[in-house]
């Protein structure tokens, strides 16, 4: 399975599954695409976050859009970036991956006020933390020995993204030959 597959899978157990299964929308597909629609649903741990209503994963803004425009709750969005790679003297290759974490919400300036989505914003932060504190204390996980600790938390806001509030969290997957 590879770095992307990995990634998806990991963060899937965060958020309730259904909104999970939402990323799979065809019914037939490659062989590829099918065995991981069932390692999706069939992860052994799901809805550790109930808040978390649905799950974004992906780059392509038009996608991801498209997704968040459908989504009314609170969404763990995880998307990726540059890799980059070294190779050392004894020519191993050595790559950090960028992944960044987000638990967001749209927000409509005619549903709620000001102080309403601080205190709603600030729901999304603790969950951000739960998040991070989970993978903090999971440290043998396979896939979280590879995460660089500490992460970076900032403020996400995106008008393009439905209107969309809350934080992020950024951090690499380091490891030799990733990809």
């Amino acid at each position: 399975m590879n770095i992307l597959q990995t990634t998806f899978l990991f963060f899937a157990q965060y958020p309730l599954h259904a909104g999970v299964m939402k990323n799979f929308n065809k019914s037939t597909s490659t062989q590829e695409y099918n065995d991981l629609k069932t390692l999706a649903q069939n992860i052994p741990v799901k809805d550790r976050i109930p808040q978390l209503t649905d799950y974004v994963f992906g780059v392509s803004d038009e996608a991801v859009k498209k997704r968040i425009q459908s989504i009314s709750g609170v969404y763990l969005f995880v998307d990726y970036g540059d890799i980059r790679t070294t190779t050392n003297s004894l020519n191993v290759k050595k790559e950090e991956f960028d992944i960044s974490v987000t638990v967001a919400r749209p927000f409509s300036s005619n549903t709620f006020d000001a102080m309403e989505e601080i205190v709603m914003v600030d729901s999304y932060l603790q969950i951000l933390a739960d998040i991070r504190k989970d993978m903090r204390e999971n440290r043998d996980d396979p896939f979280v020995r590879l995460l660089t600790f500490p992460t970076d938390i900032t403020p996400f806001a995106s008008a393009q993204l439905n209107n969309s509030y809350g934080f992020s969290m950024v951090f690499q997957i380091q490891g030799v030959e990733l990809i």
